[in-house]
């Protein structure tokens, strides 16, 4: 029997429990396959969506693993699935590393050549080592920890990080322009140092180019001297493809936060809407033991007449009762919730509006 097989057989673990049945012998290969195919199923989990939401169902996944990957195995699943498209691989190997809490730092990981990772790093909490090279979107989103590449990033490196440490030990194409704490470091070249302002041909190169990742770090590489000397026209352009790239950052970033936001107005909107359900059944039952009371208490007033149907009307007075007494209980419990969660709601759909107008300032003001 092989690991695989032993493992799918639902009687197996009772067997090993009972002492009828003993472990098969698994060889390192066995049990190396089993690790990879374990792998890769999760990581057919991630479907389509941004990349925050690709990680997240890709860190559910890393949850329900029954196995505990080593760091050779992540290494080993990235080299054997190069099919599988670079952001999916990279998504996926973040969280990995940020979900197996198992993993001893700092996490080494080997990347062999012709392996492209995206977003490796993505939201990195951990200590971690890459041995080889990587694409874009290197440590995006970083809160904490360290993360130290031997290798090139062909790509933006720690694009949003909010904390811990970044360290490229070889070329990058461009860092993070939009940051909000952490530190970054390269002992290689940045690909932008190229290009020099030292002449009005290199500003016309960088200004006609079709990679305006050049330009993301144009205002720390010019002083008010340099942006003087140049000619009112070419000033102009300068200034208004440095306004255009921050604008376009700002209402990324603003897209990403309202997301966020918007997700969450549906959530609660949904929720709101079985409440608003269970709330109006309350109030049917509350006025159909209004109706039971008042037939009950008419019926009660012909026991006069005829004495059975006092003792009918009385019980059926007595349910309608009972009826507004509890549908009343439920509705004093629901109302708080009913009205926090509307509160929540309306401070949500503010906050989208919010950044609707952002959005539309930054617009306004990029093309003005």
């Amino acid at each position: 029997m092989t690991l695989e097989d032993f493992m799918n057989d639902p009687e197996a673990d009772a067997e090993l429990r009972a002492g009828t049945k003993s472990r098969p012998k698994v060889t390192q290969e066995e049990h190396k396959r089993y690790v990879q195919d374990r792998l890769l199923e999760a990581c057919g989990k991630l479907d389509l969506g941004s990349v925050e939401q690709q990680y997240q169902r890709a860190v559910s996944a890393v949850r329900e693993l029954s196995i505990v990957p080593q760091a050779q195995d992540i290494s080993d699943f990235c080299a054997r699935n190069v099919a599988l498209q670079p952001r999916i691989l990279g998504i996926f190997a973040s969280a990995l590393v940020n979900t197996v809490r198992e993993l001893e730092e700092p996490i080494i990981l080997e990347i062999a050549k012709g392996v492209s990772l995206d977003y490796l790093g993505y939201r990195l909490s951990r200590g971690v080592v890459v041995k080889g090279g990587l694409g874009d979107h290197t440590a995006e989103r970083m809160e904490n920890g360290n993360l130290t590449v031997e290798g090139n990033c062909n790509g933006v490196v720690g694009e949003f990080q909010k904390g811990g440490n970044i360290r490229v030990n070889g070329s990058y194409r461009d860092s993070g322009a939009v940051r909000y704490g952490g530190s970054f470091a390269s002992a290689g070249t940045n690909f932008e140092n190229y290009y020099r302002l030292s002449n009005l041909n290199d500003i016309r190169i960088i200004i006609s180019g079709e990679d305006d990742s050049i330009l993301r770090e144009l205002a720390k590489q010019i002083d008010r001297r340099q942006l003087l000397s140049l000619d009112p026209r070419m000033r102009r352009i300068l200034k208004r493809k440095m306004v255009q790239i921050a604008c376009e950052y700002n209402i990324e970033l603003y897209e990403e936060e309202r997301r966020s936001f918007s997700y969450q107005w549906l959530e609660q909107g949904s929720r709101e809407s079985q409440l608003v359900k269970q709330w109006n059944k309350l109030v049917e039952s509350q006025t159909e033991g209004r109706s039971a009371a008042g037939f009950g208490a008419g019926w009660g007033l012909t026991g006069v007449i005829v004495p059975q149907m006092f003792v009918v009307g009385g019980i059926y007075a007595l349910f309608g009762i009972a009826k507004i007494l509890h549908a009343g209980i439920k509705l004093d419990k629901m109302k708080p919730d009913l009205e926090r969660l509307r509160t929540s709601i309306s401070t949500l759909q503010g906050t989208i509006d919010s950044y609707n107008t952002k959005i539309a300032e930054a617009r306004q003001f990029m093309y003005s």
